[in-house]
């Protein structure tokens, strides 16, 4: 039976929508994206022709009360910041950071510009430019629940009670793919150079692996390949840099997770001192939540 979406919040409403357009760039038809989201294949149809127009913008929920204050920055500034986000890390540009977060990302607008960008609202920006990552423990949770609410029971306060232990952060890893593109129909210009001119561009996926620790703090890493075990590797690497103490990772138990690659180099160097990964239970073969 498809659900009620005007039933929903706005928010649970904008994650069925981005997730339906996920699943459409793993090549699912709009019938079988229907069927794992518990809605109308037309429907679906709808939402993606909107997101080929204008990107995942274009599918956000309009929230209702008082219009909102004019942005701080430009278009080409904004552009000029998702280019030096994809292109660059935090200490290319002498920040302490080898991973974007959202103080991080305000930080590099201070320096290029002298504009304060509070954190909350750089929250805001990262949303709107499509950057949020999903929830890898509920995700996992609306899969597999049984699993998971033994995992939670079991495993995780070990996890937690080791990092307690050994001054260790827990971090929740996960991969998103996102589109910023087609969010304002612009060429992408190098950091320092003029845009030319607008233009009609073809969607563009990237990808963000990202962990968050307990508190909320999201440090992520954008990416144009598919996720590979080098990417990984490089991702961890980064995360290790950019956190003081050991880090517990809790990923979510992918193919790639496991791969060769990636165990020898945690038995090595500075990842064999400062990270251990966990992984959740493995993923069910039922439907995604929305």
């Amino acid at each position: 039976m498809n659900i009620d979406a005007r039933k929903l919040s706005p928010e649970q409403q904008e994650q069925l929508r981005q997730r339906a357009i996920r699943l459409r760039h793993e090549g699912k038809s709009f019938r079988e994206i229907g069927q794992l989201l518990n809605v109308h294949s037309d429907t679906v149809g709808r939402w993606y022709k909107r997101y080929e127009t204008g990107g995942f913008t274009a599918i956000a929920v309009q929230k209702r009360g008082p219009k909102k204050k004019q942005r701080r920055l430009t278009i080409l500034q904004e552009l000029h910041i998702i280019e030096a986000i994809f292109k660059q890390t935090p200490d290319q540009f002498k920040l302490s950071s080898a991973l974007w977060t959202r103080r991080a990302i305000a930080q590099l607008i201070k320096q290029l510009w002298d504009i304060d960008i509070p954190v909350r609202t750089m929250g805001d920006y990262l949303k709107r430019w499509g950057f949020t990552p999903e929830k890898p423990l509920k995700n996992a949770w609306v899969q597999n629940p049984s699993r998971i609410n033994a995992w939670l029971k079991e495993e995780y306060p070990k996890i937690k009670a080791r990092a307690a232990s050994e001054a260790a952060e827990i971090f929740w890893g996960n991969e998103t793919g996102v589109n910023n593109l087609t969010r304002y129909g612009c060429r992408y210009v190098p950091v320092g150079e003029a845009l030319i001119q607008p233009l009609r561009t073809k969607s563009v996926l990237l990808n963000m692996i990202s962990a968050t620790n307990n508190q909320g703090t999201v440090s992520f890493m954008l990416y144009k390949s598919t996720m590979t075990a080098k990417v990984l590797n490089k991702f961890l690497q980064a995360l290790i840099k950019s956190t003081p103490n050991k880090v517990f990772l809790i990923l979510d138990n992918l193919q790639v997770d496991h791969a060769n690659l990636v165990k020898g180099w945690l038995k090595r160097g500075r990842a064999k001192r400062y990270l251990e990964v966990f992984f959740l239970p493995a993923h069910s073969t039922g439907p995604e939540p929305g």
